[in-house]
């Protein structure tokens, strides 16, 4: 349990009928009392304060902004926070301690603040600049309010961490991760040396988010594209947002967690592709002419290259000087769903991760020519390779026959 120390202006209490244990306390507290210790832990997303509308928000806590000065409690909409508990101070009128909650997530008993993150970030980083002004004289007298509740069921609290974040939306995979929809990936991921490479709230700062990881997931997905069936996922490179949608539907959640025992694999599998596509459309052409000693891939356009700061494939720990674009990898990694065997308990492999790392050294060099045939019948526009349901087939039934041949 985690307590902290809150002096007050004023207090009331609000009681919920619906909720009988159920109670908000309403403190208006100056911005200079603001505990620094207030837990963020609870709000689904992190905080990023170079926002214009957070710099606008500075402004008018410091007095700084158009407008009457000190009218930072009735513009500003205050800090909702849920606690363990809420207690007054013997023999004070105007202390109180707050006792919270540190479990993993709201769920399972983390308190701190649900929403208001920002506002109580801004207050907490310009408390300095606050007392400054005040040695200077200045009439500044800000104040904030500060709602906390207690006793409210824990998956109300999870609900109104959404419901309350509507000022500036919070994107809705980071109310996901708020309410533990994505527990499994996290297990599955925990480990791994690319663990804080995929983001699950907004605001961090990392390569990939969950919904990439989704997208990519759906390229596997047996049970919405069945391998023996002829539609293929071109939706996971157009429409994230939908893969999201889909994923946090009742019942649509198991379609990916089943994917877990092969996950690892297809995040390596993902940046073989990205890293060696270029290579694997020159061997094609070495193929054809054993006595030529470059192939043709400098200049594709799915191809991204780069001079100075190589790009970085975390998942099989590595870099390079250029990668495939998303729109040629997906439709090459949606082929391997090819080699996806859902005919048990369990998802795994046709033979192994080996066996799929021998189709792709085998078709790979066919897969991307491929890619560049569709390139040019489409005025080679990246795009329309990762929208291209032909090619998607196409390169689905290469994985298929080079599968097929290897086993022969």
């Amino acid at each position: 349990m985690r307590r902290t120390n809150l002096r007050v202006k004023e207090a009331r209490r609000i009681h919920d009928p619906n909720f009988p244990e159920a109670v908000e306390h309403i403190f208006t507290v100056s911005a200079l009392d603001l505990p620094q210790d207030l837990p963020l832990g609870a709000n689904p997303r992190e905080q990023n304060t170079n926002k214009q509308v957070y710099r606008e928000v500075r402004d008018s806590l410091l007095n700084e902004s158009d407008g009457e000065p000190n009218a930072f409690l009735g513009k500003n909409l205050g800090i909702f926070a849920c606690a363990e508990s809420v207690e007054k101070v013997q023999g004070s009128e105007d202390e109180y301690i707050l006792a919270f909650g540190e479990g993993d997530s709201v769920l399972n008993g983390l308190d701190g603040i649900l929403n208001g993150g920002h506002t109580a970030t801004i207050i907490w980083d310009n408390q300095p600049e606050l007392h400054r002004k005040l040695e200077r004289h200045e009439d500044l007298r800000q104040f904030v309010r500060l709602y906390v509740r207690v006793g409210y069921p824990r998956a109300v609290l999870a609900e109104m961490a959404g419901t309350l974040n509507t000022t500036v939306q919070v994107q809705q995979y980071s109310l996901a991760e708020h309410q533990d929809r994505f527990e499994w990936l996290h297990e599955v991921l925990a480990g791994k040396p690319y663990a804080d490479k995929i983001a699950f709230k907004e605001n961090v700062n990392a390569p990939y988010f969950v919904t990439d990881i989704l997208s990519i997931l759906e390229l596997f997905n047996t049970a919405a594209y069945p391998n023996v069936k002829g539609s293929h996922p071109t939706g996971a490179y157009r429409e994230k947002s939908q893969i999201l949608k889909r994923y946090l539907r009742e019942g649509g959640q198991e379609q990916y967690e089943r994917l877990a025992p092969i996950l690892p694999d297809i995040l390596q599998l993902h940046d073989i592709i990205a890293m060696e596509g270029r290579d694997k459309y020159n061997q094609y052409y070495r193929e054809d002419d054993p006595n030529r000693s470059r192939g043709r891939g400098a200049d594709l356009a799915w191809v991204e290259n780069r001079d100075k700061k190589a790009f970085e494939f975390p998942f099989i720990g590595d870099t390079g000087d250029h990668r495939l674009n998303r729109a040629a990898i997906f439709p090459a990694l949606a082929a391997f769903r090819w080699m996806v065997d859902d005919g048990g308990s369990t998802i795994k492999w046709k033979g192994s991760f080996n066996s799929v790392r021998k189709v792709w050294d085998d078709a790979g060099p066919e897969m991307m020519k491929l890619t560049q045939d569709t390139s040019i019948e489409n005025g080679r526009k990246t795009l329309a390779i990762g929208k291209s349901a032909t090619h998607y087939n196409a390169l689905h039934s290469a994985v298929a026959k080079h599968q097929l041949m290897g086993r022969a």
